[in-house]
């Protein structure tokens, strides 16, 4: 049986999940469900993925047969989202931070806590494929006792101002 995957928002950093859980599909048995509200983003996403389906309406994704629920949104909509999908009884992916405040953080896991269900908040580069490489290249170094990441990036002048890359 497949472990069905509703990836929450497939712009911006959601491309990076859904690159991801693309990659491990076939591996882990995956079936993989986009969601946006805007129903144009909603079907390019779908074909773009080669996903099972795609939802336009979050409480269609709380309806649904799907077991796990990646929220890949604003930051305002982490609590409200999280503790629908945990009532719904869905396990939840959350891209970092948890919530606003300590408070919303709490009712989070109060409600994670209650419900029996899995709850992971994802780091930036935890589906990073660089990473994921960096990792295998360390276990041929033996014992590492620090690692420094560093970030590089070159930007031009537009024609007209600004920049671009």
């Amino acid at each position: 049986m497949a472990l069905k995957i509703a990836v929450i928002g497939c712009r911006g950093f959601g491309r990076v999940h859904l690159n991801a859980l693309s990659k491990l599909r076939n591996r882990y048995g995956l079936d993989i469900y986009v969601f946006s509200r805007t129903e144009e983003y909603a079907k390019d996403c779908y074909r773009e993925y080669e996903a099972s389906g795609y939802f336009t309406r979050y409480s269609d994704v709380l309806r649904s047969n799907v077991d796990v629920v990646d929220l890949v949104v604003s930051h305002d909509a982490h609590m409200p989202m999280s503790i629908a999908a945990l009532e719904a009884g869905k396990h939840v992916m959350l891209e970092k931070p948890i919530a606003r405040t300590i408070e919303e953080a709490m009712n989070v896991i109060n409600i994670v806590k209650s419900s029996g269900k899995k709850f992971m908040v994802l780091e930036n580069h935890f589906f990073d494929t660089s990473v994921w490489k960096a990792r295998e290249l360390m276990r041929q170094l033996g014992r590492v006792s620090m690692i420094v990441v560093r970030s590089f990036s070159i930007t031009r002048q537009v024609v007209g101002g600004g920049l671009g890359s």
